[in-house]
């Protein structure tokens, strides 16, 4: 299939559908706080490292080495702090929270459950478990979750974002819009809010609004890679493809081993017709995963609009080798490389006949 024809054909899925598929995820983990003193206050102990006492103590220094990401030893004080005390909801709230970063989500799950049967009113237990429940993509037990939370602290702002992103995941983009809105409005300065908003904005394909919410959340967080990205995919949707190329440019200056970011920027190339940008940039992607086939395709492709037709038969080539089938359109091409050899060859005695065969095989 030709590349002009593979994009609209994709609808954007390889330029751009895969890229949001991946930052959802990411933001639904960087739109969890961890359980944080001006919360729920932890006792005023000052201990140091000397051996806890009580309750209080082990979950103190367990708050700590949850913050120093020393997930084991703070699993075994918040143990400690239960064992001291078994109702002791914050410990078992925050031992859940260190089960949830180790992505042992049954295991959150149940002391999130315990937190909640011990304080019915512990918004951040419920926000957690919601949190448990979307990573496991039990959408509904998230939802109401997060609406318990909010029951009881209508301005929970952390939890709005994460509410829209459980209703991103059922595709009910209008009640996540809102939600992310919600957001924004407590916060004005949520950049995850605006991210997560300009996502919902694409998937209703209103590429504009999306756009706007992406630059927002750059202004917020000028090396937000991910914002740049999706703003990139935005205006390629739009046809922009000279602001697409900025976008993907500056992902690469960001993220050098951003394969993908180089694919998208290779095709927005493409289309503005600057096919030697687009060779060096698909042939970057090749060289960190050579078994990409249908780069091969679409590097032909752009060989054969700038007359290498030997580069494009031998991509060609490399690509039918994988496996893969050429396009009635490509086939076109590749007959066109071969009529246009044989002339050059017919023209110019000196080629010798071997190379004739090679070149058209």
């Amino acid at each position: 299939m030709s590349l002009n024809k593979q994009i609209m054909w994709r609808g954007l899925t390889g330029l751009g559908a895969a890229f949001l598929v991946i930052v959802l995820p990411m933001t639904v983990f960087a739109g969890v706080s961890k359980p944080n003193y001006l919360d729920y206050p932890t006792p005023n102990i000052q201990q140091g490292d000397s051996q806890p006492f009580d309750a209080d103590g082990f979950y103190t220094r367990g708050m700590r080495y949850y913050e120093n990401n020393e997930f084991d030893k703070a699993i075994a004080d918040f143990s400690e702090a239960i064992r001291f005390f078994p109702r002791f909801a914050k410990a078992f709230n925050a031992r859940g929270r260190v089960y949830l970063d180790e992505a042992a989500f049954d295991k959150a799950i149940t002391d999130f459950n315990s937190a909640i049967g011990l304080n019915a009113r512990f918004a951040l237990a419920y926000y957690n478990r919601g949190f448990a429940y979307n990573s496991l993509k039990q959408y509904d037990k998230a939802l109401a979750d997060y609406s318990s939370a909010l029951e009881i602290d209508a301005n929970y702002t952390l939890v709005y974002n994460d509410r829209g992103i459980a209703y991103s995941n059922l595709k009910q983009y209008d009640k996540a819009i809102a939600d992310y809105s919600k957001a924004i409005e407590l916060d004005p300065n949520y950049t995850l809010a605006y991210f997560n908003r300009g996502i919902a904005y694409y998937y209703q394909k209103q590429a504009a609004k999306a756009i706007d919410d992406y630059s927002k959340a750059i202004e917020l967080d000028s090396t937000f890679v991910a914002a740049y990205v999706n703003r990139g995919i935005s205006y390629s949707e739009m046809l922009n493809y000279k602001q697409a190329v900025v976008d993907f440019s500056t992902v690469i200056r960001l993220s050098p081993n951003n394969t993908q970011a180089y694919y998208s920027r290779a095709i927005s190339y493409f289309f503005v017709k600057e096919y030697e940008k687009a060779i060096a940039d698909f042939t970057t992607v090749l060289e960190a995963d050579p078994q990409k086939a249908d780069v091969y395709n679409f590097r032909a492709e752009c060989y054969f609009l700038l007359k290498q037709y030997k580069e494009a038969l031998a991509d060609w080539k490399q690509f039918e080798a994988m496996g893969e089938k050429l396009s009635f359109a490509d086939k076109v091409y590749r007959d066109g490389a071969v009529d246009a050899l044989k002339k050059t060859l017919t023209a110019t005695p000196s080629l010798t006949v071997s190379a004739t065969a090679t070149a058209v095989k």
